[in-house]
């Protein structure tokens, strides 16, 4: 709203918001990177549903 009110274009404004896809995009990007770090450490990943979908390293939490 605040964009909006400073009279930012709306393509500037959609670059702003984050909404459910987005933030699964961003996900998917960072899961493969942040599973290959951790790993590489011995660390294990734990997560949910959402997350094994993602990547299928991420155990059962």
């Amino acid at each position: 709203m605040l964009a909006r009110k400073n009279k930012m274009t709306e393509p500037l404004v959609d670059r702003l918001l984050l909404n459910e896809n987005r933030i699964r995009k961003i996900a998917e990007e960072a899961f493969p990177v942040i599973c290959d770090r951790l790993s590489a450490k011995g660390v294990e990943i734990r997560g949910d549903k959402a997350a094994r979908q993602i990547d299928e390293r991420i155990a059962w939490a």
